[in-house]
């Protein structure tokens, strides 16, 4: 089992579906233009996550520090916290993406050849 194949074949599936579904609401959505609203949404993503990921940190630190000011225990947040570190990211990503193709925005490449003279 090689960890650098296994990650291929994650983010290869995650993006094929990810294709699939954005296709499905745009069909005439090219794959160049899809990869290209692919590798914007995850680099926005790389960019913005350690902020957000630092303030949802402090929210449930917050949760965690009045569930046992109240007496409660604090189990139930192992779930929301586990899978919102290890999905959250790609669910922004696959959001952000759905919604540039869907919306039909410009990968660039459109405004560069209409811009030509014939």
């Amino acid at each position: 089992d090689s960890f650098p194949m296994r990650m291929l074949f994650i983010v290869g599936s995650y993006a094929g579906v990810c294709f699939w579904d954005a296709r499905r609401r745009r069909p005439g959505l090219e794959t160049r233009d899809f990869l290209v609203h692919f590798a914007l949404a995850t680099i926005e993503t790389a960019v913005v996550m350690p902020f957000v990921a630092t303030g949802l940190a402090a929210l449930f630190l917050f949760v965690a520090s009045a569930c046992e000011f109240l007496g409660m225990g604090t189990d139930w947040l192992n779930y929301p916290i586990y899978y919102g570190v290890l999905y959250g990211p790609w669910a922004g990503v696959y959001v952000q993406v759905k919604r540039r193709c869907v919306a039909g925005e410009s990968t660039g490449e459109s405004q560069k050849t209409d811009s030509l003279p014939s």
